[in-house]
């Protein structure tokens, strides 16, 4: 199948530039003027699509979380979590929930990668991560605002990036400054909830990130990591109470990107401790060798080198990682067995660790790894529990609940049809 490259950097250039009475650059928010919704799509489903990042399938269980205990027992839930796209790090299933596309077809790869022009893309990195030569397929949102549905959006990896000629109605960008996290974000959801009805948006993509810092920094056990998600959790409440109160009946689908893990070891494990690379480019563990002899010489000496990591081949890759149809990936690739923090080289961080807690770029079966799924609303058949699955199934299941149909993705209607109610059936066109 081919997936559509996305090439409009002229219209990100122009809405970047555009007039302060349609931009507050301050925030990173973005207001783009359009046409009113019509009578129709004002009396029509709302959805609120949340990704908790980093947020472990166990956490509601482990930190007590009253809000997602009541949520989970009025809709549906993964008791053991959903699967996330691999790797299992937050730029490439950010865009897999977006559209349905597993990292290769979608085109990204990794939070970090040289495309095949010696481009590099970052992760919530701007302009990097608005660039939109980088992504392929069709979002959620670009779907549902050319059915003239405004949608709104923040910190949501791609919501800022010109697709096909489409933008979000409303969006915020993530510039690293952590201030815009949390409390701030939900302010902003009401305010959007706010505007008048021809402009109120009835599809919100909101990345709430507290949970993936304090996993990171401190670990999936710690009382910091705790604070984090009951935090969370009390916004989620907040965001709930303020659909309530404004007679909004909305369906929320609550998922994460990934999970996390305690890291093993104190030291970064350097490649090029086991591997010449001087004839390679790298990004992070990603090999980006200058010729077939180059890659194979690196792969050989790479193979069987360390407990730490195994090395393939791209074509040789174990075809249930799905990630071997794109150069993107470098060649050899390097997965990590556990959760071991892996680079090319010492990129000037110095050998020690500060982190405590690491999803790099291990593979989404792995219990760690698994990330949280409940969905509730009138369109959410009530009190059931469902197995574990990957996250491009989401794709449709949101698409089914705005009744429109998905475009040809990697996920399927099988999610969709055993929970959505009382709306068109799921269909990918």
């Amino acid at each position: 199948m081919a997936f559509p490259l996305i090439r409009h950097a002229s219209a990100l250039l122009l809405a970047l530039t555009a007039p302060a009475a349609f931009a507050q650059p301050t925030a990173g928010i973005r207001d783009i003027p359009g046409a009113p919704q019509s009578a129709i799509v004002q009396s029509g489903p709302t959805v609120v699509y949340l990704i908790l990042d980093g947020f472990r399938f166990d956490y509601t269980d482990r930190w007590d979380l009253k809000v997602l205990k009541a949520l989970r027992a009025k809709g549906a839930y993964a008791p053991d979590g959903t699967f996330p796209s691999f790797p299992s790090v937050s730029g490439p299933n950010h865009v897999a929930l977006m559209t349905g596309l597993t990292p290769t077809h979608s085109g990204i790869v990794a939070n970090s990668f040289l495309d095949t022009s010696g481009k590099t893309f970052v992760q919530f990195g701007v302009p990097e991560s608005t660039d939109a030569s980088f992504y392929r397929g069709t979002p959620i949102w670009e779907r549902a605002e050319k059915a003239g549905i405004r949608t709104a959006g923040s910190i949501w990896n791609g919501s800022g990036i010109d697709s096909h000629g489409v933008r979000m109605s409303h969006y915020q960008e993530y510039t690293g400054d952590s201030s815009i996290e949390g409390e701030p974000q939900v302010a902003l959801f009401k305010k959007w909830l706010d505007l008048p009805a021809p402009q109120r948006p009835h599809f919100f993509a909101i990345d709430l990130p507290q949970a993936d810092h304090a996993g990171h920094r401190y670990g999936p056990d710690s009382a910091e990591l705790g604070a984090a998600v009951r935090e969370i959790d009390r916004e989620i409440g907040e965001m709930q109470e303020a659909l309530v109160s404004r007679g909004i009946d909305a369906d929320l689908v609550i998922v994460a990107d990934h999970g996390m893990a305690n890291i093993v070891g104190d030291r970064w494990i350097d490649l090029d401790r086991f591997a010449d690379l001087s004839h390679a480019r790298t990004v992070g563990s990603y090999i980006y060798p200058d010729s077939e002899e180059t890659a194979q010489r690196i792969y050989t000496q790479l193979n069987r080198a360390s407990p730490a990591f195994d090395v393939y081949r791209r074509k040789d890759l174990p075809l249930w990682l799905h990630y071997a149809d794109t150069p993107l990936t470098g060649d050899p690739v390097v997965v990590p067995r556990g959760a071991y923090m892996i680079r090319g080289h010492d990129d000037g961080k110095g050998d020690a660790l500060t982190d405590k807690g690491t999803h790099h770029p291990w593979v989404g079966s792995t219990p760690e790894m698994r990330s949280t799924f409940v969905a509730v609303g009138p369109h959410i058949r009530p009190r059931i529990q469902i197995e574990s699955f990957r996250n491009v199934d989401l794709y449709p299941l949101v698409s089914t609940l705005l009744a429109l149909p998905a475009a040809p993705s990697d996920g399927t209607c099988m999610i969709a049809n055993e929970l959505v109610r009382d709306r068109p059936p799921c269909s990918i066109r």
